[in-house]
């Protein structure tokens, strides 16, 4: 890593404030943009400055990261998801629309995506992994004047890709695009300075890999240029590794690890402990719990009542209540004063930058240096550790010596932002949270359980909501033909719930579906990217504690089973929960401590942003709140426009409001929703199970529902889309691609599979859909699904219905 840290900062020096314009002045033939300027001034490149840190430089970023560009700044590379850009320049009339599929066909394709290797002697590129295949990797798309290559698969995290353009890509004159001025110049002429040089040197090496790659003769290509996207799941695997760290301490100490006194709510010591503080019986429980509404209360209650199947079950339940310590690097009001304060604040890194580090030590920087062995830190060995990326677990040791440490360089910190990321993967910790706790089981001894499944609710939910499911679970325990003691452990998301309560004393932390924006906080990017990265750091403690619990016998008996099942954001969360929580990190005794039998997924989705944008639940509000957040004209126009909708007020904005402005006004609000949807995702990626995803083995035991409506009387999910047809990423059909699970239709064997059901509501995990599940068939099918893959240990799920699945 180190030396590829190197070769990005040598050219991100050599080329900082590349600039000029690209005019083929007096030509009116079409041609492609290459400079940064203008339109084409955002766009993965070779050409983009890179800060000190190595994370991107924008020359419109400011320290206002509710900035969407301002929050790219923050990021160590590109998007693994979003499209890549070209932008055309033709005389007035003429266009560059999207090549047709038969076109890349030819000997010389319009357009290529490769992925390079890297040469980390040479300090360059150095080949071509693959050439990806239009129609399969990607396709290409027109849109506002622009070419985008659009990914079909997300693109590798930390690895670098190259676009090229050749004149096989016509106008719609029928003429062959032109390279523009500038690039021609640099591709022709060496440069009579270091900048000229710089750029001819890279096109050289950009054009010489295209051809032998493809063999395609360089008198072909028209534009080239390369980028690096950024990492994935460095910053969880990392917040994993601490964790295990901790277990070095016999009273489980965070400080351990983080050097620091207590802060916030609790203490450092006992961090990843479970405490039990009282039970009641479960109807009794049921009626004392303030954060679940009445009317869900009285529902729960009746269905489980006298006389229903499940009273039994009922009956035989106990709730036990208690806390998880949890540590938390979200910031909170007690950590940053208020919550006006905390709401802005992402995670930040808990040492300098690896990236700054590694080119100090390259420029053999006294003063840092010194500063590391002042640290204890060995500067050769930190060195050898960060170009090694099969070394990571004694990376994150050696350099967790840095831990509150500040190195300066001239007088100054090497690193102020410390933005999180792969070049400083461990987060800061703001305090450690008696996080409020909830166990299910039908036993007065919760040594004699035989399976613990962890369950994670929805956005604008609690964890009470698993009073819905857990008699469920655990009635098909008891009745299995080997019967099993089934508790269902939970905890709130952070910003929900009792959870969300407790930081503030009021509801103005508490995600609730009137007020969403604490947790979907999509006004600071950075912070809805951490509160999701904070939700999957919470179940990860949570399921050392669980380990923990069951080491010292408090919990589980010897062998005990541990499944996971999430709903909606919980299965969004969950998703990368199980593909970081079983990703060895040499330490047999940490593994089996994080380690998942068997993964439920109840309708999830990937491609966070535009999921979010094309909910028919969320996206009216979302898209309302950009659009009129940013214009104070249109904010001003829907005022007075808004007594005459027929509608919601969000809806009536998007499909009443928008289609009634001017078509100049409606381009320029797409562009914005476009432009908004880029920056969004971007951020989101690290935390987008879309890209987390392929961490989960294929061998792995995995279980999965979706809602696909029967395409006439039952709609499809209504909050997370099924798909999205300009968002190839989006929604939960992409995810279960990513996840190659496999259709199940009808009971068998299933060790990763997906059923899609033709009934049914989002929440029919939980509770009867009105309108497309009244009768509640659904939510039993699913519910016990679930508990038939769960009790077989992952490799059989019974369809006891199988006219609700869609063959």
């Amino acid at each position: 890593m180190k030396k590829k840290l190197i070769y990005a900062a040598v050219v991100s020096a050599m080329l900082a404030g590349c600039g000029g314009s690209d005019d083929n002045k007096g030509d009116t033939s079409s041609y492609l943009d290459y400079l940064l300027t203008g339109s084409n001034a955002v766009r993965p490149s070779a050409l983009a400055a890179r800060a000190s840190d190595g994370t991107l430089k924008f020359s419109t970023e400011t320290a206002d990261l509710s900035n969407p560009v301002s929050a790219m700044s923050t990021l160590d590379g590109w998007s693994t998801t979003q499209a890549i850009q070209i932008v055309p320049v033709t005389s007035s009339g003429i266009q560059v629309q999207a090549p047709a599929a038969a076109e890349f066909a030819a000997s010389v394709a319009p357009l290529y995506l490769l992925e390079l290797s890297f040469d980390s002697a040479a300090l360059r590129p150095n080949g071509v992994k693959k050439v990806l295949t239009y129609g399969v990797d990607f396709v290409v798309a027109a849109s506002a004047g622009k070419l985008n290559l659009v990914p079909l698969k997300p693109l590798n995290p930390s690895s670098y890709y190259m676009i090229v353009a050749t004149d096989s890509l016509k106008d719609s004159s029928g003429n062959a695009v032109k390279a523009g001025n500038d690039y021609g110049n640099y591709k022709n002429n060496v440069g009579s300075n270091a900048q000229e040089q710089t750029i001819n040197g890279l096109i050289a090496l950009q054009e010489g890999l295209f051809k032998a790659a493809t063999g395609v003769s360089t008198d072909h290509v028209i534009f080239s240029d390369w980028f690096g996207t950024q990492s994935g799941a460095d910053v969880l695997v990392a917040v994993k590794g601490a964790a295990a760290s901790v277990l070095k301490s016999p009273t489980l100490d965070a400080a351990v690890l983080w050097k620091q006194d207590a802060k916030g709510n609790t203490s450092l010591p006992g961090t990843y402990t479970l405490s039990v503080t009282g039970n009641n019986p479960f109807l009794t429980q049921l009626d004392a719990e303030q954060f679940l509404p009445q009317e869900q209360k009285d529902a729960i209650a009746t269905a489980f009542g006298p006389g229903a199947p499940l009273n039994p079950i009922a009956q035989a339940t106990k709730v036990y209540t208690g806390t998880v310590k949890l540590p938390y690097f979200l910031a909170s009001p007690a950590t940053a004063g208020s919550w006006d304060k905390a709401k802005t604040q992402s995670w930040h890194g808990a040492i300098p930058s690896l990236y700054a580090i590694a080119n100090a030590l390259k420029a053999t920087d006294s003063e840092v240096i010194a500063g590391l062995v002042g640290a204890g830190v060995d500067p050769a060995l930190l060195a050898t550790l960060i170009a090694d990326p099969t070394r990571q677990a004694e990376l994150l040791a050696e350099a967790s010596k840095l831990i509150g440490v500040t190195l300066t360089s001239g007088g100054k910190p090497l690193d102020a932002e410390q933005n999180i990321g792969r070049f400083n993967p461990l987060p800061m910790l703001e305090e450690v949270q008696s996080v409020p706790m909830r166990i299910f089981a039908a036993t007065a001894d919760l040594k004699t359980i035989t399976d613990v499944i962890i369950y994670q609710h929805g956005v604008t939910s609690v964890k009470e909501n698993a009073y819905a499911l857990a008699l469920g679970q655990i009635g098909a325990g008891l009745q299995a033909p080997t019967p099993k003691n089934v508790a269902v452990v939970v905890i709130d998301h952070p910003l929900h719930g009792e959870r969300g309560f407790a930081l503030s004393g009021s509801m103005a932390t508490v995600t609730t579906s009137e007020n969403p924006t604490p947790y979907l906080n999509l006004s600071y990017l950075t912070v809805a990217r951490d509160n999701l990265k904070q939700s999957v750091a919470d179940l990860l403690g949570l399921r050392l504690a669980v380990g923990l619990a069951n080491a010292k016998g408090a919990l589980g008996v010897a062998g005990v089973k541990v499944h996971f099942l999430g709903h909606s954001l919980g299965a969004i969360s969950g998703t990368n929960l199980l593909a970081v929580a079983n990703q060895p990190i040499g330490n047999a005794q940490a593994d089996a401590l994080f380690k998942f039998d068997t993964g439920g997924l109840a309708m999830p989705g990937g491609g966070i942003a535009p999921l979010l944008l094309n909910s028919p639940t969320f996206g009216p509000t979302i898209k309302m709140g950009v659009l009129t957040s940013g214009s104070a004209e249109l904010k001003a126009g829907f005022t007075a426009y808004a007594p005459n909708c027929k509608t919601a007020v969000p809806t009536c904005f998007v499909n009443e409001f928008l289609p009634s402005l001017s078509t100049t006004q409606q381009a320029a609000a797409a562009s914005t929703l476009q432009s908004y949807s880029f920056a969004a995702q971007s951020v989101l990626d690290s935390a987008d199970p879309i890209n987390l995803g392929r961490g989960i083995q294929s061998s792995f035991p995995l279980f999965a529902t979706e809602i696909v409506g029967d395409g006439a009387l039952s709609l499809s999910d209504q909050v997370i889309p099924n798909s999205i047809a300009s968002a190839p990423l989006g929604g939960t059909e992409p995810l279960f691609k990513v996840l190659a699970l496999q259709p199940l239709t009808a009971t068998g064997a299933a060790s990763h599979n997906a059923a899609r059901f033709v009934a049914g509501g989002h929440s029919s995990l939980l509770a009867p859909d009105e309108n497309f599940d009244p009768s509640g068939d659904v939510t039993t099918e699913m519910q016990s699904q679930f508990a038939s893959f769960f009790m077989s240990g992952g490799t059989a799920v019974k369809v006891t219905n199988g006219s609700l699945l869609k063959q």
